[in-house]
């Protein structure tokens, strides 16, 4: 059972999005496969697609001056906040309800469809819905994330490093996710590009200059302190699963999702025996890092207490 929130002087009937589920973790790690998954409930309303175009555009300012993915509650006053949950209401959408046709079309097409559908506004919705919402940014957003949804239930999916930092460092050779400019002067030793890929986390210039490995080790250790840091006191308001966990027992940890949450797991029911494959060409893998097992060695100590943190056994090379 989901415990009482104290919902203060306005209660979540006066909200436009009550009680949303925010999906986090390290990219590669299996957000988006949950995502798609969750996204295909009939209660839950959603972008389809991350939600950088709704939060980046209202909150540069902020994020310029953070000089990284990080948002604070300092960042966010009432105003702001109303907004925000007021974007997020106009801009997501619900095609499993809409028609059955569309819940089968893959994650970008649905997303597609879902902003032509919803161009001019909120169009026919409920005074007040449910949205599953995924980004792996929200690692660094979380309190900034309470004051937009005080009611919000997060997720938070880890995966063992090793084929984690192996599938971030394939990520750097794909330009779709190749966000950021970085600076003429900064440099990654064995990247040729002008681009940070995925996301920057607080303190990512102290990378210039080293190997692209330890860029991506960086990046999954950074995603997972702070992540751990800021769940630490959210209690039953946070459920953390483990990729490998997903990917082996689909529909047992939709089961479990479902009961937390309070969702008909028959919605689910589709993805028992296997979840859809997202962002990847081909299905994944517990061997595929292994190509990548020397520089990954290399770079093991550097994550190894994080690791253990999360509950993945690592033992430091040297």
């Amino acid at each position: 059972m989901l415990p009482t929130i104290d919902q203060g002087p306005h209660d979540h009937r006066e909200r436009p999005i009550r009680e949303p589920i925010l999906v986090f973790g390290a990219p590669r790690s299996g957000t988006s496969m949950l995502f798609q998954a969750l996204s295909t409930h009939p209660d839950l309303w959603s972008l389809y697609r991350e939600s950088q175009e709704v939060i980046e555009k209202l909150m540069a300012p902020a994020l310029e001056r953070h000089d990284s993915e990080e948002l604070t509650a300092e960042d966010l006053g009432p105003e702001t906040a109303a907004q925000l949950a007021r974007r997020f209401f106009d801009h997501v959408g619900n095609a499993e309800a809409a028609s059955a046709v569309r819940s089968r079309l893959p994650l970008i097409l649905r997303a597609r469809l879902n902003r032509l559908l919803t161009a001019g506004g909120s169009g026919a919705k409920p005074a007040s819905i449910r949205i599953v919402e995924k980004n792996p940014q929200n690692s660094f957003r979380l309190r900034f994330l309470e004051g937009v949804f005080p009611d919000a239930w997060f997720i938070y999916i880890v995966r063992n490093p090793a084929p984690t930092i192996a599938s971030i460092y394939r990520g750097w050779s794909e330009p779709r996710f190749r966000l950021y400019p970085v600076p003429p002067d900064f440099t990654i030793s064995g990247f040729r590009g002008t681009n940070w890929a995925f996301g920057r986390p607080p303190g990512w210039r102290d990378m210039n200059g080293r190997s692209l490995m330890e860029v991506c080790a960086f990046q999954w250790r950074s995603y997972n302190e702070r992540a751990m840091q800021d769940t630490a006191r959210l209690g039953d308001r946070v459920m953390r699963i483990r990729y490998e966990d997903l990917s082996e027992r689909p529909g047992e940890v939709l089961n479990s999702i479902a009961e937390w949450a309070h969702l008909d797991p028959r919605s689910l029911a589709r993805f028992a025996d296997r979840l859809p494959v997202v962002n990847t060409w081909s299905r994944p893998s517990a061997e595929k890092w292994r190509s990548l097992a020397p520089q990954i060695e290399e770079i093991m100590p550097s994550v190894a207490e994080t690791a253990n943190a999360l509950g993945y056994e690592v033992v430091p090379s040297r």
